[in-house]
């Protein structure tokens, strides 16, 4: 013979099988959500680092009589002017912001110069560090840090890009 809350158990799912089917859900949509968000980083890693390198590139290419202009010259102006601000970056004249909102600078140090970028996430600064630095630049400090002279490894880079959503990149080059 059955009791009603027997037949009650057996109509339904209690509230504890319940639980276990919302934690489980929310597992695979957060999986699905944080797989989503990581691959955008990436995606955005591999574009910044093409734009640096663009941005780099025209910097070297506007030397005159082996200068760079006086120390502390903002060659942001001269880059716009020269159509080399990467198109996914919005600028105004003196300055400029990278596809993270962050601000981006370039400056003379005379005979070379510094560019330098903000509001990197750290997914994103580990890749820049490493894969800017094997580029043409002499050193790398990351947010502020002591220059790293030549090629970034990944162990330096983890280091290095401590805030996870707002890291500071300064390459500097001597050319």
């Amino acid at each position: 013979m059955q009791t009603r809350n027997s037949k009650r158990r057996a109509a339904g799912f209690t509230l504890v099988e319940f639980l276990i089917v919302l934690v489980l859900g929310l597992i695979v949509i957060g999986a699905v959500f944080g797989k989503a968000l990581f691959g955008r980083d990436q995606a955005n890693g591999s574009n910044e680092v093409s734009d640096i390198t663009q941005v780099i590139s025209a910097t070297q290419s506007y030397k005159s009589a082996g200068t760079y202009g006086s120390s502390g010259t903002n060659l942001i102006p001269i880059l716009k002017t020269g159509g080399a601000i990467p198109s996914d970056w919005s600028s105004n004249g003196s300055t400029a912001t990278n596809s993270f909102g962050g601000p981006v600078t370039d400056t003379s140090t005379g005979t070379g110069f510094t560019v330098s970028t903000g509001g990197i996430p750290q997914s994103v600064c580990q890749l820049l560090a490493v894969n800017i630095a094997k580029q043409a630049v002499y050193s790398t400090s990351i947010n502020g840090g002591s220059a790293i002279v030549g090629p970034v490894d990944a162990a330096a880079a983890s280091t290095g890009c401590s805030s996870t959503t707002s890291n500071t990149i300064a390459w500097t080059s001597i050319n």
